[in-house]
């Protein structure tokens, strides 16, 4: 072949890349991760009507991303609907428009359910959806806490709660720096901040948390922190005028305890 037909070949596939990449960018930009020539025009072995052969490598995690968002939004929608007792009347295209008139809404939920609608990169996508978990996951939350009726704690209610966070966890957390362990010192805050999470949920009380002093370098000073819990908390048992029991030795907690079990069965009567 002489090298003028080549030549026109060449600008021929020139024109024709330039208007794939052209409808790329129009259509679904970043989509395409690379364009390379296969075939006849690869090996060099053409002729005057070779056609142009193109591997196009697709890149789909944003069409992935996006088709997972379009879902994450259906789910979070319908949950409002549960939420609020309500459907909704008027089609698809008023769906924002019918939440945004719900009593019970997440703050600034309908700005993000549009930020992750109109958002341009992956990266976009997934922190506008985390934002909007967020805000829900609270709202919900919120939701539960004030229909919860939560009642005055007493002195029955306190009496042997202290003891168990001083004979179980706090045992623990002193163990967790002698094998240094920030793994243990990490699942015992985590199961002593479930104790004073119910506590809270139930009663009148202020919630304690000792979770966001977790130091995995400084166990020492992490335990420091989770004493400061225990000693607010324990403001509870000065309020009430509840005693810490303290037993000297195993055969104190024996006799007593066995006190109290014999009150129960006469006063159940078994």
């Amino acid at each position: 072949m002489d090298n003028i037909k080549k030549l026109r070949l060449e600008e021929r596939n020139k024109q024709i890349i330039n208007a794939i990449l052209t409808k790329i960018e129009k259509e679904c930009p970043g989509c395409v991760d690379l364009i390379g020539i296969s075939g006849s025009f690869f090996t060099g072995d053409i002729h005057e009507k070779s056609d142009l052969d193109l591997l196009i490598i697709i890149n789909d995690d944003k069409a992935k991303c996006r088709y997972s968002s379009a879902l994450f939004l259906n789910y979070l929608e319908f949950s409002l609907y549960m939420l609020n007792k309500k459907i909704v009347k008027y089609g698809v295209k008023r769906i924002p428009q019918e939440i945004e008139n719900m009593p019970i809404l997440p703050v600034n939920f309908i700005k993000l359910h549009n930020n992750v609608v109109c958002s341009e990169s992956v990266s976009e996508i997934k922190a506008s959806c985390t934002e909007l978990l967020k805000i829900t996951r609270k709202c919900f939350k919120d939701f539960e806490n004030n229909a919860k009726e939560r009642k005055d704690i007493t002195a029955e209610d306190l009496a042997g709660t202290y003891e168990e966070i001083y004979s179980n966890w706090l045992s623990k957390m002193f163990h967790s720096i002698d094998i240094n362990s920030p793994y243990l010192s990490f699942q015992t805050l985590s199961s002593c901040q479930n104790f004073y999470n119910m506590m809270s949920e139930k009663f009148n009380i202020n919630n304690i948390n000792i979770m966001k002093n977790f130091i995995p370098s400084d166990l020492k000073v992490t335990k420091e922190y989770f004493i400061k819990g225990m000693e607010e908390y324990l403001e509870l048992y000065t309020k009430l005028n509840v005693n810490v029991k303290n037993y000297q030795t195993i055969e104190d907690f024996e006799k007593e305890y066995l006190y109290w079990t014999e009150l129960e069965v006469n006063k159940n009567g078994y």
